[in-house]
C-alpha cells in the first residue's frame, strides 16, 4: 500500500469512478447508498433545457443523447434507446464533447446546467 493512506481497493479503478458510479445510478455497485437520478440534482424547467439546447446549438440527435445523459444512462442505454450502435452515440459524443469544448459527461452536465441557469426568468404577468 505505501505511504499509509487508506485502503481504496473496493472503490473501483479510482475513487473518481466510485463515486461516478453512485451519482449515476449504477445499480451493479456495492454501495449501501441508493442511486442517485442526476436531474432530481439539477431539475431543469423546459424553459431552462431550451436555453441549453439554443445556446449550445445542439443538434436534434445530440439534444436527445444529452437529455438521457442527463437521466443518467451510458452509452448502451443510449444506443437501445435511440436504435443506435454504441459506437455511433461515442462518435456523437466526442464530436459533441470537442465542440463545446468539455472533457468529459460530468462537464458536459454541468456545462448545460450552467447554460440553462444563465437565462433571465420569464415574467409572470
Amino acid at each position: 500500500m505505501g505511504l499509509g493512506g487508506p485502503d481504496l481497493s473496493g472503490l473501483g479503478s479510482t475513487p473518481c469512478s466510485f463515486f461516478g458510479t453512485v451519482i449515476m445510478g449504477d445499480h451493479r455497485s456495492t454501495s449501501t447508498l441508493p442511486p442517485v437520478d442526476p436531474t432530481a440534482l439539477f431539475p431543469l424547467t423546459d424553459d431552462e433545457w431550451q436555453h441549453a439546447v439554443k445556446h449550445l446549438s445542439l443538434t436534434p440527435q445530440q439534444t436527445k443523447i444529452v437529455k438521457l445523459i442527463l437521466h443518467g444512462r451510458r452509452d448502451k442505454q443510449i444506443a437501445k434507446s435511440l436504435s443506435l450502435s454504441e459506437a455511433t452515440v461515442r462518435t456523437h459524443l466526442a464530436r459533441l464533447f470537442n465542440r463545446i469544448g468539455v472533457a468529459d459527461r460530468v462537464e458536459l452536465v454541468l456545462l448545460v446546467v450552467a447554460c440553462a441557469r444563465r437565462r433571465r426568468p420569464s415574467r409572470v404577468r
